[in-house]
């Protein structure tokens, strides 16, 4: 038999496998990064959905995590976040999980479109940020062409992501598509999505910066020179 002391060690550390979340900033962390995870007696409340409807952020200098909406909330609405990598298929979800979703999403008739269409917002993701990574490192004159089939990549995965109304992948959506026209030298199109990261910022992320916004605005400093802060759209997103 446990010792005592052995018995409750093993019961906290069973709600805080359960419980915890990363404290980590998902628009500053790259896929790579380690973090640490803690467990927020008012965010663990907060059930899961594979559509969700917030998002959360961790503020490592206050020490908090703040929820944002993701979309626009009816009164009374309950509030719904991802406990994982929801462009995962049902069957690989579920496993994540370890229980039985109950949401709209794994309950519609519809489900096995849903798991095709994120199963290739995933790979179209993967390519996009390996396109991205190639295309920093490529020589100033590279080939206009081959760039515009980078953006037209980075609309199709922006269009999916809209068709599957995964709110809270819109940021990074923004931003590819905003990189790809920045470099294919629109720079007209580029600001309207650098506008559109922005509005993702202030309304999910508490308006405080993320790496992808700090690199478009210094590309498009230093492509066109100036870039007029106060243009960029306030308010809610348009989807």
């Amino acid at each position: 038999m446990l010792p005592q002391l052995q018995v409750k060690t093993l019961y906290l550390l069973e709600i805080f496998g359960t419980n915890h979340k990363p404290m980590a900033n998902r628009y500053n962390q790259d896929d790579s990064d380690s973090c640490q995870s803690g467990v927020f007696l008012n965010v663990y409340k907060i059930n899961h959905a594979c559509t969700p409807n917030a998002i959360l952020s961790y503020f490592p200098e206050a020490r908090v995590m703040r929820i944002y909406a993701v979309k626009a909330l009816s009164k009374g609405e309950e509030v719904f976040i991802p406990y994982c990598d929801v462009s995962k298929t049902y069957v690989t979800r579920r496993r994540l999980l370890k229980f039985d979703c109950q949401c709209s999403t794994c309950k519609s008739p519809n489900r096995d479109d849903s798991d095709l269409r994120r199963q290739i917002i995933s790979a179209s993701r993967k390519q996009l940020l390996r396109d991205d990574h190639k295309l920093q490192t490529l020589p100033r004159h590279h080939d206009i062409d081959d760039i515009a089939w980078f953006r037209t990549k980075a609309y199709d995965h922006l269009k999916r992501v809209r068709d599957e109304n995964l709110y809270h992948s819109y940021y990074e959506a923004y931003a590819f598509v905003a990189f790809f026209e920045l470099h294919s030298r629109n720079g007209e199109a580029s600001m309207e999505y650098i506008q559109l990261v922005q509005r993702e910022d202030e309304l999910c992320n508490g308006g405080i910066g993320s790496k992808p916004l700090e690199y478009l605005i210094n590309t498009w400093y230093e492509k066109y020179g100036t870039i007029n802060m106060a243009s960029l759209t306030q308010g809610s997103r348009i989807c």
